[in-house]
């Protein structure tokens, strides 16, 4: 019997505080995990507003691309892995009601290639990519990854 695809639950959320981006925009964001089930993140360096955190590796979408697209190359470009088995899981919705804008960020849960390695790239950035067991605490936007 086939699977039922798996329908994205919405989480809508106000604006963080101090967010830098000032327009609206649709983002993607990936929950890699490996065959061990470790968990992929990245630690953002001083020119980011996430500076020194740990958070799932992603970014914009860029115009005429496609969400899937965006999101393989935002995980190659962060840490250099293929990704398989990708699955849109939750959107997040955050809403500014003074400055009337909604952004968008696609949350897919994705397996890493066997055989590939993470390894942050030169001059992106991030400083550092590595497997994580669980979630750290202090990590950007925990609250949208908890339950996944």
């Amino acid at each position: 019997m086939a699977r039922q695809p798996v329908r994205p639950d919405v989480l809508v959320k106000p604006f963080p505080r101090g967010f830098p981006h000032r327009q609206e925009f649709t983002a993607v964001a990936g929950l890699v995990r490996d065959r061990r089930g470790r968990i992929l993140l990245v630690r953002h360096g001083p020119g980011t507003p996430w500076r020194g955190r740990w958070a799932t590796p992603g970014g914009l979408v860029r115009p005429k691309e496609g969400p899937v697209t965006a999101l393989l190359r935002e995980v190659r470009e962060e840490c250099g892995v293929r990704l398989r088995r990708i699955v849109l899981r939750r959107i997040v919705v955050m809403r500014d009601r003074r400055a009337k804008r909604t952004s968008l960020t696609l949350i897919f849960v994705a397996s890493v290639v066997p055989g590939s390695r993470p390894k942050a790239k030169r001059g992106d950035p991030v400083l550092e990519a590595r497997w994580f067991e669980r979630l750290p605490a202090k990590m950007a936007f925990r609250d949208e990854y908890a339950d996944l």
